[in-house]
């Protein structure tokens, strides 16, 4: 299973109850902040949906045009105080990436427990009428546990499930796997992701554009197409599933995906495919010898090229760059000298061929970086907790490192982050990709507090919707346009100190859904 943590990522409006929880106030950060926000050019966030807790419905969800008036409890699928799903972006091997997955016609696909059905994939289109089951694929109380939904490009949506009916289960069944466009008559079984074991099933999976999807299985790379009966080996790489090693499939966008395989000879390196066995070929082997680089958390940038880490065993995990030629892939900066790795993490795209990330140069300790897949164009951003690293005794937090994490691109040029700093705690941050654009966007719990947001997610026009605690009224859900004074709390669904938990923020489509009211 891959590392989320190194996975890029899909890292998801009548109102069915209103209620006082859902008109929370609309204050922002600072004296005279207004209830709604505007993007840099003036225009209004779009709407979209996200999960959260009330107190009295559980966690449920949500429909929000940006305003404290338009947030509103979408539906209360498990009536009563229980959660109707997990709605996690945390644990992509039990419920998924996202909690909100996007399908064709501006609807979304989740997983919920209306506690009649069991855990089943649900389909809101951001009103309360188009929030319903979407398929009871355990008839009955039982649950079929819907799990790692995947986009497929087209407007429908791959998906498994671990359930059946009673007396049945992952041990007895495995992984079956589905197609869903959305809507309860495009939903059905997809058995060329199938293996009828429940201990080897299809793992990761890229859509190369053309209507294939290429996918790892046990320890064979094979290719189908939504609507096929059947897939195709493309290759088998190892004599034992168990070693293969295949994974982190990422799609370059022009018909070839980068994975990392062990072929038994060149241990784990990085690999290339078309999705035909001519077209599959090792990139480069990167530490000869047979132990492998073991490359992982491939980026494509959008150009046929991908930056992704690889150990070669002189340097330590270090950054790397494909263009899919073995002369074009190379080291593209030893960030830390030596061969103790840089512990680099996330590499998020951010536009014009650039990403952002976390790494630690052995100075600076874990702070931003940006990279455009040279070494020129390669550099911290800024030391946000200055100082090298020392580490912490039992009870004292490691020192120096600011620890940039939940990295979310705004969609135009800039990203926002959660980082650490001595002075003002675990707040917001924002980069335009260059070090005098890198700084905090709020701090909103004044002093060496943290407010730690999390859960960010992009809704367009340069606005980002996330959760984040104040101090005083728990965590809420917030927006942003990346500057102090366009960012503020939307509502405080939960009234008091313990937060409505909001998360899963997914903007609905503009063209798509009707206005709330």
């Amino acid at each position: 299973m891959t590392d989320p943590r190194e996975r890029n990522a899909i890292t998801a409006h009548e109102h069915a109850h209103a209620h006082d929880h859902g008109h929370g106030s609309g204050h922002g950060h600072g004296p005279g902040a207004s209830p709604g926000c505007h993007a840099p050019g003036g225009a209004s966030p779009p709407s979209f949906v996200f999960a959260a807790d009330d107190g009295s419905h559980g966690a449920e969800p949500w429909v929000s045009d940006g305003t404290a008036a338009g947030t509103h409890l979408l539906r209360d699928i498990r009536p009563g105080p229980d959660a109707s799903g997990h709605y996690s972006t945390g644990n992509a091997f039990l419920y998924g990436a996202t909690a909100f997955v996007p399908a064709s016609g501006g609807r979304f696909v989740f997983e919920a427990n209306d506690a009649t059905h069991g855990d089943e994939p649900w389909v809101t289109d951001g009103t309360s009428r188009g929030t319903q089951l979407l398929a009871d694929l355990a008839p009955g109380p039982e649950s079929s546990f819907p799990l790692l939904f995947t986009p497929l490009g087209d407007g429908r949506v791959l998906f498994g499930t671990t359930g059946g009916a009673e007396g049945t289960g992952w041990a007895e069944i495995g992984t079956r796997y589905w197609i869903t466009d959305g809507s309860a008559e495009g939903t059905r079984e997809a058995p060329q992701f199938e293996s009828g074991s429940r201990f080897f099933g299809a793992g990761d999976f890229a859509p190369l554009g053309d209507g294939r999807i290429v996918f790892t299985f046990a320890s064979e790379l094979r290719v189908a197409t939504p609507d096929a009966p059947s897939s195709e080996v493309v290759r088998s790489f190892a004599a034992s599933p168990f070693n293969a090693d295949l994974g982190y499939l990422t799609a370059l966008g022009d018909g070839r995906a980068v994975f990392r395989a062990d072929d038994g000879i060149h241990g784990i390196e990085p690999w290339i495919t078309d999705g035909t066995a001519a077209g599959t070929h090792l990139l480069a082997d990167l530490n000869p010898g047979g132990d492998g680089s073991f490359a992982a958390g491939f980026t494509a940038l959008g150009d046929g090229r991908a930056l992704f880490t690889a150990d070669d065993s002189l340097h330590g995990r270090e950054l790397w760059i494909t263009d899919a030629t073995e002369a074009g892939t190379q080291l593209v900066a030893d960030i830390r000298p030596g061969a103790n790795g840089s512990q680099l993490l996330y590499l998020i795209p951010i536009g014009g061929g650039r990403v952002l990330f976390s790494a630690n140069d052995g100075v600076h300790g874990e702070e931003p970086w940006v990279s455009d897949g040279t070494t020129a164009g390669t550099m911290l951003l800024r030391d946000i907790y200055p100082g090298p690293v020392r580490a912490g005794g039992p009870g004292i937090p490691a020192l120096g490192n600011s620890f940039p994490g939940d990295i979310i691109p705004l969609g135009d040029g800039r990203a926002l982050f959660s980082a650490f700093d001595p002075e003002q705690g675990q707040e917001l941050w924002v980069s335009d990709g260059t070090p005098a654009g890198t700084h905090v966007v709020a701090d909103l719990v004044p002093g060496t507090g943290s407010s730690s947001p999390s859960s960010i997610g992009a809704l367009g026009r340069g606005l980002a919707a996330f959760a984040a605690d104040d101090g005083s009224t728990g965590r809420e859900p917030w927006i942003t346009d990346g500057t102090e004074a366009g960012t503020h709390r939307l509502a405080d669904i939960n009234p008091g100190a313990a937060g409505s938990g909001a998360q899963g923020f997914t903007p609905l489509p503009l063209a798509e859904h009707a206005p709330i009211g």
